[in-house]
Formats: structure tokens, C-alpha cells, sequence
């Protein structure tokens, strides 16, 4: 019998069968009438498999309220308390399930991060018991396939450069009107504002290439390199180019795009800084160590500053270079969120604390709960803290497939996925062969093999196996 029982309209079958493969990638068992065996009676099937599931996803729409069925089984799994309601439309729900909560699907494209589909997933977890059970011991599963890229558009907001906060209402106005103009006129698919607006000053260039699939990396780096042969000198273009590089492991040649850009602007305080941080992903920090006082010395107001450089100084276990940013940190008052955290990091890998490894590592479980999927520095921190196992059963647990969504969220919150390739502070986790399950569910092992562009961590001699092999392996 399933966790699961699923009940539906047939004009929601696509939705239905979509909820379905999500809660399954949760590691969930899901009954759906495509279930049904031949010889049994329709009805019976239908009453055993509702009586067993602890849950009971009801998908209301305008033909499932007139749907006896439908009635008849959500009706069955309020009185036995396991129903969880969603909305695919905007029909009002018949009495008295219109007085019970229901989650909003009716945008839902497979986001496993939308609010909506939390609330579904942290309802489940609630009946059946907890986070979603643990998968039996198997070889980790493909990546999903991307989906067939279809012509994408974006309208970006106009800055405003006035100095008048008011402008910006102005500025906004223009860019509404130009995007609805573009929405009535063009046959292409067009990214809404809500997306595109938040791409404003520098994340324009640098982020751009974000809205296709983020797992669609030879596709990208084809837009990267027609964007370099176009604006070879561009530092937007270059902060792109770099910025999918790292995403892929490429370390070495981001570094030189980095390089190139701080050459044409020595004043970009962002340029400076990735420089910086790129000598520490090539495990080359003696070379960096000396660089940090002066940059933040000279840039001292953007936070990024001193998030990278502590971030850098913890993963060489520099505890000197540490003690010195958290006392300029404290001299300049109190400290962000993101700060905090990243000192109390610093501060657990110096003097282990099982207590703090615990609470990543609940805090890892609960987002895999509730979103299918673990961030990325989350599966590196917890690494690093020493959860080895735990941090790969956690990766096996994990769906990536918002990687292969355009729409999807970034898998490591701000921060450059490519995070994993840095040997400084994600050693462990690369120095370990299960590292390739991780690429591989990201999509980066077909790039790999099918492009012939490895990463840097694929040399000989760099990791205590043969990367290449695993990974053809792994391919194959």
C-alpha cells in the first residue's frame, strides 16, 4: 500500500500526474488510478488503497467539484483526518471543504521551492510521519532531462539614475510598458516582471544568462561565448563568462576572465574580490593571504568583501587571519544575519561542537522535507563540519531538478554554485568519489562527457582517484 493516495478530475490528469512524480522524487509511494490492475473491480481498488495511504492529495478543479468521485474520496479522507487540499483553478470549493486549508496550484510549474508546494509537502510529512522516508541503498538516479529550450525574452527594468527615489516609479513604468508591448506583438515566450525586474544595475550582465535552465550549461556557454565575441572587453560580459565558468568547475580559465576585467576597470571593488577569492579555489590562499587586509582596506562597505575573505580564511583554517576580521566586524557595529552565521561557522570548525553539526544537519532534513532539495552551501558546510555520510545520504536523497527548470531557484541561494569546486574549504567532499553523484544529479557529468570540457579537478594527480574514469562511469 502507498503514503499516498491522489484523487482527481480527468481534465487534471497532467497536473495530477505532476504531483504525483514530485512527491514521488520525495521518496514518497504514491498511488494514482493509472494503478489499477486489470482484475479487480474498479471501486474496491479505489476504497483499499484510500483506507491504507496515511494521506490523501485531493486536486480540486471546476470538473472535480461536480465529480461524484471526487467528492466521495475527499469526503472519505476528511472524516478519516488525511486530507490535504489543493487548487489547480479558480472554482470555489463545495461545503465544508471550502473551510479547510488548500494550497494554490494553479501556477505551479514544478518549482519544488514554491510556496504553495511547501505547504503541500510539510502537510504530508505531517501525516505520514515526518520528513520522507530514506530510499533504499541504490546507485544514485540520472539527472532529469532539460526540456527543449524554447525562444525565452526578458524586459529588464530601467535603472534610475536620477538620484530621486520618486524616478523610479517612472522608470519602472516605461519598462512595464515596453514588456506589454513585447508580450502583445512578439510570438516568444516572455519572462514576467516578476522575474525579470529584479535584475537591476550590475546583476543585469552578470545574471542574465540565469534565465535559461540553470543545467543547461552547453547551452549557455554557447550565449557566453557569442556575448564575449561580440563585447570581448564588456566587464558585465566577463563577470558572466567567469560566473559559469566556476559554475562548471573551470576554475583556472575563470579566474583569467576575472583577471581581465580587473585590468580594465583596477577601480571595481567586485572584480578585485573575485581575483581574490579565485587564488583560494585554486587551493593557492598564500598567494591571497596578504591581498585581503589591503582590498578591504581600500573597499571596506560592500559586505561581500568580508563575507568572502572570512568564508576563505576559515576553509585554510587561518585562525589569526580569522581573529582579525572578526574584530574589525565588531568594531564597525553590529552584524548581519549572514554575518553572524558564517562567524558561528568558523567558530564550530575551529573548536568542534557536535551541538552546532546537529543543528545543520537538522536544518538540512527539514529542507529536504519540505522542498525535495538541500542548498548547496548547506551540503558543503555540513561536509566540512566533519558529516561526511550523512552529507552524501542527504545528496541521495535530493531531487536537482529545478536545476533543469528556468525558472527554478538557485541551488546555492547568492552564492556561485561552483562553490563545490573549491578545493580550499570542499575538499573532503571532492577528495571522496561520491562527489560524482552530486555532479551528476546537477546535470555537470553529461556537460562533462558530451562537451570534453572538464573541470580542473579532472587533471591528474589533483583528486586521490581517477575523475575522468568515475565520471565516464557514471555517464555510461
Amino acid at each position: 500500500m502507498s503514503d499516498v493516495f491522489i484523487s482527481y478530475a480527468r481534465s487534471t490528469a497532467k497536473q495530477a500526474q505532476q504531483v504525483a512524480e514530485a512527491l514521488r522524487g520525495l521518496d514518497y509511494s504514491v498511488w494514482i488510478d493509472d494503478d489499477l490492475p486489470a482484475h479487480r473491480t474498479y471501486s474496491r481498488v479505489i476504497e483499499d488503497e484510500m483506507t491504507a495511504a496515511k494521506a490523501a492529495v485531493v486536486i480540486w478543479s471546476a470538473d472535480a467539484v461536480q465529480s461524484e468521485w471526487v467528492l466521495s474520496e475527499a469526503n472519505r479522507a476528511r472524516e478519516d483526518r488525511k486530507l490535504v487540499q489543493v487548487t489547480t483553478d479558480t472554482a470555489r470549493l463545495p461545503m465544508p471543504f471550502d473551510t479547510i486549508q488548500c494550497a494554490d496550484l494553479s501556477d505551479w510549474t514544478g518549482n519544488l521551492a514554491a510556496p504553495g508546494w511547501r505547504k503541500v509537502v510539510a502537510s504530508i510529512a505531517d501525516l505520514v510521519g515526518g520528513a520522507a522516508p530514506s530510499p533504499p541503498k541504490r546507485q544514485a538516479a540520472a539527472p532529469v532531462a532539460a526540456k527543449p529550450l524554447e525562444p525565452l525574452l526578458a524586459v529588464l527594468a530601467f535603472d534610475n539614475l536620477s538620484g530621486d527615489a520618486d524616478m523610479a516609479y517612472f522608470s519602472d513604468g516605461v519598462s512595464e510598458e515596453i514588456l506589454q508591448t513585447v508580450v502583445r506583438g512578439a510570438d516568444l515566450k516572455v519572462i514576467g516582471r516578476g522575474s525579470s525586474f529584479q535584475f537591476r544595475g550590475a546583476d543585469k550582465g552578470a545574471r542574465h544568462v540565469a534565465l535559461q535552465p540553470m543545467a543547461a550549461y552547453a547551452d549557455r556557454e554557447t550565449l557566453v561565448n557569442k556575448g564575449l565575441a561580440v563585447a570581448p572587453n564588456d566587464l558585465d560580459t566577463l563577470a558572466a563568462a567567469a560566473s559559469f565558468l566556476l559554475e562548471v568547475g573551470r576554475v583556472r580559465e575563470a579566474l583569467g576572465r576575472y583577471r581581465q576585467g580587473r585590468d580594465i576597470d583596477p577601480l571595481s571593488a567586485a572584480a578585485a574580490m573575485a581575483c581574490t577569492w579565485g587564488l583560494a579555489f585554486e587551493d593557492r590562499y598564500d598567494e591571497s593571504r596578504d591581498i585581503w587586509p589591503a582590498i578591504t582596506a581600500r573597499w571596506p562597505e560592500p559586505e561581500y568583501m568580508w563575507t568572502t575573505w572570512i568564508l576563505v580564511a576559515t576553509a585554510n583554517a587561518d585562525w589569526a587571519s580569522f581573529d582579525q576580521i572578526v574584530e574589525s566586524l565588531d568594531a564597525r557595529g553590529p552584524l548581519s544575519r549572514q554575518l553572524r552565521g558564517l562567524v558561528s561557522f568558523g567558530r564550530a570548525l575551529r573548536e568542534p561542537d557536535p551541538d552546532y553539526v546537529a543543528h545543520v544537519l537538522a536544518r538540512a532534513q527539514r529542507d529536504l522535507a519540505a522542498t525535495g532539495w538541500v542548498e548547496l552551501q548547506v551540503l558543503t558546510s555540513l561536509c566540512a563540519l566533519g558529516a561526511r555520510d550523512e552529507t552524501f545520504e542527504l545528496i541521495d536523497r535530493a531531487s536537482f531538478a529545478h536545476m533543469f527548470d528556468p525558472e527554478g531557484p538557485i541551488p546555492a541561494n547568492l552564492v556561485n554554485p561552483g562553490l563545490i569546486f573549491d578545493r580550499s574549504s570542499n575538499r573532503a567532499m571532492m577528495n571522496d568519489p561520491r562527489f560524482l553523484r552530486l555532479c551528476a544529479k546537477m546535470g555537470l557529468v553529461d556537460y562533462w562527457t558530451q562537451t570534453d570540457h572538464w573541470p580542473d579537478c579532472a587533471a591528474e594527480g589533483v583528486l586521490p582517484y581517477d575523475f575522468k574514469a568515475e565520471a565516464k562511469r557514471r555517464a555510461a
